[in-house]
């Protein structure tokens, strides 16, 4: 059975309305969360949510680039209700760093339509007649009819 995408966003809806000090929406938001805290998710909410799926939202949640731009050296890490419980090591924060250059980097470009000549003009406008014009074609159409 695979987990889909809309699967991971309700998991991470349910994380953020049962641990609200922890877990948010918002993106930018997003601050470290403490090594190990699936064992905590698991211990508060029991068999109420399922593993697999814990796991993909975890991962899915901590792979935004905005999580791993947190991710400084000696940042406190949070538990589930907001208390700091251990740091982002050096070595954390070099990782993280390198993940979000390497994402920058790999966003390609906007290619430029490329313009092989110019485009045809349009067809000029028919000549509008004026109003000395139209009087005299109703005068000719009102003698053909007579």
């Amino acid at each position: 059975m695979s987990i889909s995408k809309n699967q991971i966003d309700e998991t991470i809806a349910v994380l953020c309305r049962e641990f609200p000090k922890c877990f948010v929406m918002f993106e930018r938001r997003r601050r470290p969360l403490k090594l190990g805290i699936h064992r905590d998710i698991i211990a508060a909410l029991g068999e109420w949510i399922d593993r697999r799926l814990l796991r993909q939202a975890l991962r899915f949640y901590t792979s935004n680039i905005h999580y791993k731009a947190s991710q400084k050296p000696g940042v406190p890490r949070i538990d589930l209700y907001g208390n700091a419980c251990g740091a982002v090591s050096e070595a954390d924060a070099q990782s993280a760093a390198k993940d979000v250059a390497a994402r920058k980097t790999r966003k390609r470009p906007r290619a430029e339509p490329e313009i092989t000549s110019a485009p045809p003009a349009p067809p000029p406008a028919p000549k509008r007649d004026g109003l000395a014009a139209l009087r005299e074609a109703a005068k000719r159409r009102r003698q053909e009819v007579a």
